[in-house]
């Protein structure tokens, strides 16, 4: 064997020896890296947990710190509307049924737009049974009328001409089917329907099956409809105010607030659908704005 082959067979042997001990030092240095990582893997794991459970707590806490309010729907009778009966034919709907779906759309939609902030509830809508908590209410409640500025109002229609000031009323606001001359809002000096609780105790034990602390009586519903000449009615080009009366009582029937919000907008339909859809969110929105002030 020459210097040569013995020089290459222990540089193979050297490199091979090398290789093995390389090789169990990257094992090695793998497993430290590894055992060290834990304890981090571990840690982030229990924040993560650890975040996810306090957003879960804080969001259940801030459910129960809410308020619990009963939404009360208006009484049928006290739905008040002129018009109506071209709202009826095209909507092919009886009175009773188009005020009754007024109501029920009002209070559904309260309820809804109310839930971001309050837990809200309505009683069962039955009036059929005098003991029903909804008839109970009905009964032990009584109206108060007073005039008052309106809490909100929105200006739906549009702008009227300068020489228009100096013409007469009914070619601004028109007929109502009923008066030559109908009435425009007035908005400093509204009729206002105040809710007043006769027997508290009854009250108060309604609030408590319900985990109430306020009640929202919603106590009337106004809808008048004009039209300024034949054409207008003919083309079914109406201007129509809506009004909702509301009155916010605590749990122990003492009044929070209460007022009339209302709308006047130009109208080219009868049909409630979509009456209801373009006056209820913003009706709505201006009740909840304001009973949030006083809560």
């Amino acid at each position: 064997m020459t210097w040569h082959n013995i020089y290459l067979s222990v540089k193979n042997r050297l490199s091979l020896i090398l290789m093995k001990d390389l090789n169990g030092c990257f094992k090695t240095a793998g497993f430290l890296l590894l055992c060290m990582a834990l304890p981090f893997i571990s840690f982030s794991q229990i924040r993560d947990s650890a975040q996810v459970a306090a957003k879960k707590a804080a969001k259940q806490s801030a459910e129960e710190e809410k308020s619990n309010i009963l939404v009360i729907p208006f009484e049928p009778a006290m739905y008040n509307a002129t018009g109506d009966q071209f709202i009826c034919m095209k909507s092919k709907m009886t009175p009773g049924e188009l005020s009754d779906m007024i109501r029920r759309s009002l209070t559904s939609t309260l309820v809804y737009n109310m839930s971001d902030v309050y837990n809200v509830e309505e009683p069962p809508n039955d009036l059929a049974h005098v003991n029903s908590d909804l008839s109970i209410l009905y009964q032990i409640t009584k109206f108060k009328t007073l005039h008052k500025k309106l809490k909100a109002y929105y200006k739906g229609y549009p702008d009227r001409k300068i020489w228009s000031v100096f013409a007469p009323s009914y070619s601004n606001w028109g007929t109502d089917c009923v008066n030559d001359n109908a009435q425009p809002p007035n908005i400093a000096n509204h009729k206002f329907v105040q809710a007043e609780i006769t027997k508290d105790s009854i009250y108060s034990l309604v609030c408590k099956r319900y985990n109430a602390h306020f009640c929202l009586f919603i106590t009337q519903w106004e809808m008048m409809t004009r039209f300024k000449n034949c054409t207008d009615l003919t083309d079914q080009v109406f201007q129509r105010d809506i009004f909702i009366h509301y009155t916010l009582l605590d749990k122990d029937a003492r009044f929070i607030d209460g007022g009339v919000v209302g709308t006047t907008y130009q109208s080219t339909t009868n049909d409630i659908t979509k009456i209801l859809d373009k006056n209820l969110g913003m009706l709505t929105g201006l009740l909840i704005e304001r009973i949030r002030t006083k809560m």
